[in-house]
């Protein structure tokens, strides 16, 4: 009766679902009908389903409770639990777990709703709902917590003191860069204070407390951010001059204000020494500022004390210069062209040049740069030549700062990762960087013809004109808005406008910074701890925070698995959860613990025994890390009961162990008849064969044939029972693994041959380590005798060595054309009886043997301190098989 009403209700359904099954098709989520029953058999299921799951659809219709069985194993009993408290109640339901794709293995988060569905007469029929893949979202929160704990990182280590004060003026928040302007008050004196109280810690900062009062007052009533300066006297003496940028911001709805504190001393003292400057050349303007030296028959005639003080000549000296000596104050680059012009107005040519700046050179051989004037005077009645010339090397060495500063500005300009424009007091752009161009799609030239108003959103653009205003009235105004690019793409960004001077009139800087990621981080902040605790609160895995030694979150898995009851375990200390340790354990749990690093990538795991609260014995897995936790250093803990995992570890012990036994005592038992039924099959065949007819020592032969193969088995065993005994060692001495590769080739080409197989070498001529011949032997014949083996008739195989300098060690590589390696292959080699069987494919390949002999090459390879590994890119595209050597060049290494 249920199953007809179950046919009949999935039968109505799909007709009503037909004519919308295209939509449904094509929507990225999951739509489905269930009935209300315990499986929540499905009547309905959309095709992403089986996108998601990997299972075809028609498999949830022939097994009821094939739903519940693609949910993480971790989820289910979370996920059945909150559908049958929704059934019971006839109520709606909204679940989060986890699914895995049965084909790819990979793991979905999914949100299912479900809303109940009622027959006429109220009874519940079906569920319908739809489930949506939430994974990018959840690993979307993982980034967010990771990029809120680099916004912190900034904050602590911007160059700038950012100190954060509640509208009470309480400082509720400062970094690490206080210190130094603080002195010897540290963050901590500082946090929780009111400004009043630290400014009141030097009496000479007291008068500070006023200007705070205003400061605080303008910030609550206008919002506007405010900048300012002042000195602050320092507790050891002295004072420093501080620059202030405040800012008011809005959290859940909460004003706090921003103070962004910068030294601004070494500035103050140079605008002081600047003034003093300024004051200085004041009086020297009064004075004599001019070199002035009247030339005639190119001798110094008469010079001022200026010109002395320049050339660093004493006034003796230069009346004793002889005629032209005193070309050597110029510079050499540009003596020959004072020369010429000396010579062409003595000649009294048209084309001399009167004024000229030149390169002079000091008596201390210091160069500095003159503007020289020059005219034709009368000096005791003759003809003379009066050179006036003002030092001109301060200027000079401005145009060059200038030069240089101007190309900085430019790098910065169009370095800088903000939209930066530059527009006059109309909204014409003057200038616009790189970045601008960028984001906007708009070249330089259309820029420049362009207003802010032309790529500012609709919603935005009547605020333009206000804001031009108010920067023009203020000085500075900041505000978030959106830009539309060329293309239509919407850019939210954080403007700042600042009215400067721009080629000698008045402009206003825009900065626009885009804040996309703040907006979606903002967003996301705000569910993140609620999907903390959700997900906390609902896992099996026992999570708990630490802070300042106290448990200031545990969940309540934590205190099922410990076996303690919650309240207790809350009020416990590091110290009091000592006792929860199973005595034995403590001090390997102590030794784990001192290996704990604060350094939140380097958690650490380790595996204890407890003792619960009524003397039961647990094993669990536990995992200590550093994590940010309401903005403090906390410790993250988290547990799981391993304990059946540990049971069921120590019982596989004891089997591996029981089975090793056996296969040695069965190896020895079996090995003395083996020697008897060889040793009077080889005499029947050596003596009496004549004796035989062919059929007779055809089977004699197969009985050989037989023996020799359970003796080699027997071998193998034997083998394997001694590498696991840890029995085994080693007699190195220094080889060549060259001519060892070539002896095993050698001994096995016969075979090769009998099968049409080419061996290829492409080996060093040496490679001199230490190791045992014999067991290397055993390692390389074993390897290239499969190859042969199980590589068709016609095939071909390679024998190829390589020196890894970098690991230190030779790597030998045998790779051949055979039947390859499936996944399935892969998992199984290198253990104990891991044979690769291909029967009943129709190849011509020997399948025989015992299966240990690729696990007794790893064991032997591995005691050599080497490692063994295969690779194949499926089966019929052959294999390669490596093993390495570490290459030791004296006993001692």
């Amino acid at each position: 009766m249920r199953e007809m009403k179950r046919k009949n209700l999935g039968e109505n359904l799909k007709e009503k679902i037909y004519r919308y099954e295209n939509l449904l098709e094509n929507i990225p989520e999951t739509v489905y009908s269930s009935l209300p029953d315990e499986t929540s058999t499905t009547l309905f299921i959309s095709k992403k389903w089986e996108d998601w799951t990997g299972i075809p659809l028609e498999n949830y219709f022939e097994d009821p409770g094939l739903w519940i069985k693609t949910v993480h194993p971790s989820d289910r009993q979370k996920a059945l639990k909150a559908y049958r408290i929704a059934k019971d109640k006839n109520d709606e339901f909204l679940l989060k777990y986890r699914i895995i794709n049965q084909k790819s293995g990979e793991i979905l988060h999914i949100r299912d709703h479900g809303v109940p569905v009622f027959d006429k007469d109220g009874n519940l029929i079906r569920y319908d709902g739809i489930m949506t893949n939430i994974t990018d979202i959840v690993l979307k929160d993982k980034k967010l917590e990771e990029s809120e704990k680099k916004y912190r990182h900034l904050f602590q280590n911007s160059p700038y003191a950012v100190g954060i004060f509640n509208p009470k003026g309480i400082l509720i928040d400062i970094n690490e860069s206080a210190n130094d302007i603080m002195s010897v008050h540290t963050i901590k004196d500082l946090t929780g204070r009111h400004y009043k109280e630290i400014w009141g810690f030097v009496e000479k900062n007291k008068p500070l407390i006023s200007l705070f009062d205003e400061k605080f007052q303008n910030l609550i009533q206008t919002e506007e951010p405010l900048e300012f300066e002042f000195p602050i006297y320092l507790t050891l003496g002295g004072k420093k001059w501080v620059h202030i940028n405040a800012s008011v911001i809005k959290l859940d709805n909460e004003k706090i204000f921003q103070f962004i504190i910068r030294d601004i001393t070494e500035s103050k003292n140079y605008e002081q020494r600047l003034e003093e400057s300024n004051q200085i050349f004041e009086i020297f303007d009064r004075q004599s500022f001019i070199s002035m030296i009247i030339l005639q028959d190119n001798i110094v005639k008469y010079c001022n004390e200026k010109f002395l003080n320049v050339v660093g000549y004493s006034k003796e000296e230069v009346e004793n210069w002889n005629p032209g000596e005193f070309i050597k104050i110029i510079h050499p680059e540009y003596r020959e062209f004072v020369k010429e012009q000396i010579i062409k107005k003595q000649r009294g040519d048209k084309d001399v040049i009167q004024n000229y700046e030149f390169r002079g050179l000091r008596k201390n051989g210091e160069t500095y740069w003159g503007n020289c004037y020059t005219n034709t005077v009368m000096y005791n009645g003759k003809i003379s030549d009066l050179v006036i010339s003002l030092e001109v090397t301060e200027r000079k060495e401005i145009e060059r700062k200038l030069k240089e500063s101007e190309k900085k500005y430019r790098t910065i300009f169009n370095s800088a990762s903000d939209l930066i424009m530059i527009h006059d007091l109309h909204g014409r752009i003057l200038e616009a960087n790189q970045v601008a161009e960028y984001r906007l799609k708009y070249t330089k030239e259309e820029l420049l013809n362009m207003k802010p108003v032309d790529f500012v959103s609709t919603k935005y653009i009547d605020e333009v004109p206000n804001r031009i205003k108010s920067t023009i009235e203020k000085g500075l105004m900041v505000y978030e808005s959106e830009h539309i690019s060329k293309e239509g793409e919407k850019i939210p960004v954080e403007i700042s406008l600042r009215l400067i001077e721009y080629e000698g009139k008045p402009a206003i800087l825009n900065i626009s910074r885009d804040i996309t990621d703040r907006k979606k981080a903002e967003k996301a902040l705000k569910e993140s701890e609620e999907k903390f605790r959700t997900i906390a609160e609902q896992s099996v895995i026992g999570i708990k925070i630490l802070l300042n030694d106290k448990i200031t979150y545990l969940n309540k898995a934590y205190a099922e698995i410990i076996g303690y009851p919650y309240k207790e375990i809350k009020n416990w200390t590091s110290k009091s959860m000592a006792k929860a340790v199973y005595g034995k354990d403590l001090k390997s749990v102590a030794d784990a613990l001192l290996k704990f690093n604060p350094n939140p990538e380097n958690p650490i795991t380790y595996i204890s025994r407890i003792l619960t609260s009524k003397n039961q014995i647990k094993w669990i897995e536990s995992t200590l890390k550093s994590i940010k936790f309401k903005g403090k250093d906390s410790i993250l803990g988290t547990i799981i009961d391993v304990t059946k995992q540990k049971e069921a570890e120590m019982n596989l012990k004891k089997i591996s162990k029981l089975k090793t036994d056996l296969l040695r005592r069965t190896s020895h038992e079996l090995k003395t008849p083996l020697v008897s039924i060889k040793g009077f099959t080889n005499l029947l065949l050596d003596i009496k064969a004549g004796e035989f007819d062919e059929e007779t020592i055809e089977i004699i032969n197969e009985i050989k044939f037989g023996t020799e193969r359970l003796e080699n088995l027997v071998k193998d065993i034997l083998e394997t029972a001694k590498l696991e005994s840890d029995k085994v060692k080693l007699d190195k001495k220094y080889g060549d693994l060259s001519f060892l590769i070539r002896y095993v080739v050698k001994s096995l080409k016969n075979i090769a041959e009998s099968r049409n197989q080419t061996i290829e070498l492409n080996i060093h001529d040496k490679l001199i380590t230490y190791f045992e011949k014999e067991k290397i032997f055993q390692v390389l014949e074993n390897l290239l005798s499969n190859a042969i083996k199980y590589t068709p008739p016609n095939g071909t195989i390679e024998i190829a060595t390589e020196v890894n300098k970098k690991k230190d060690q030779f790597i030998v590589k045998i790779s051949d054309t055979g039947i390859g390696l499936s996944d399935e292959d892969k998992k199984r080699l290198f253990t104990q009886f891991g044979k690769i069987e291909r029967y009943g494919r129709g190849l011509d390949i020997n399948i025989e043997g015992s299966g240990l002999g690729l696990y007794i090459s790893k064991q032997l390879v591995e005691l050599h301190g080497g490692k063994v590994w295969a690779e194949s890119e499926g089966i019929n595209m052959g294999s390669t098989f490596y093993f390495s050597l570490p290459i030791i060049k004296s006993q001692s290494n």
